[in-house]
């Protein structure tokens, strides 16, 4: 009898992992469908729910995207990568305040990633913010020196008819980044 118990538990953990195989090659092959497919018939869990958002992410379906890390977010608010990839998201479907709350709580979560700063200074920044991006900006400055956030910082003075400190921004920022006036 425990033959038969093992021989079973280890067909399934060849299929398993034979199947995760197949999702690998779906998603390094850009083959969003197929890897929807793969991972709907896999052994469901949080993981590959995050896996199925980014690929309906990747192909621009955010709706069903947004229902699924929604769901996960609700089951576990600190799961980082599922709030990272909702408010994604939500910025990439125009809903700024929505983005911008939940970036926020990434940099609350994990204070040390710059990553997760820069997309909050950017959310502000879409959210039209100007002050608070600019308060956002200078506190990210003082650790870590991002020449775009100058040109970034003289686009908040603009929108604030600071054309003085736009200027002085804009001047700081290196001749290879793009300027942009608003």
């Amino acid at each position: 009898m425990k033959k038969i118990w093992l021989l079973i538990f280890l067909s399934v953990a060849i299929v398993l992992q034979a199947q995760n195989k197949q999702i690998t090659n779906a998603l390094n092959n850009f083959n969003y469908q197929l890897a929807i497919k793969l991972i709907e018939s896999s052994e469901p869990g949080i993981e590959m729910d995050i896996l199925k958002a980014q690929c309906y992410k990747n192909l621009y379906k955010y709706d069903s995207a947004i229902k699924l890390l929604e769901n996960i977010v609700k089951a576990d608010s600190l799961n980082i990568q599922a709030v990272s990839n909702l408010a994604d998201c939500y910025e990439s479907t125009g809903n700024y305040k929505k983005s911008t709350i939940l970036f926020n709580k990434c940099v609350l979560t994990k204070p040390e990633s710059n990553f997760f700063h820069l997309r909050y200074i950017n959310s502000l920044f879409k959210l039209k913010e100007w002050d608070k991006t600019i308060i956002e900006i200078n506190n990210h400055l003082r650790k870590d020196s991002v020449k775009v956030l100058y040109g970034l910082l003289g686009d908040c003075y603009w929108q604030n008819d600071a054309i003085d400190s736009a200027i002085v921004y804009y001047e700081s920022t290196p001749k290879s980044l793009s300027r942009q006036f608003n």
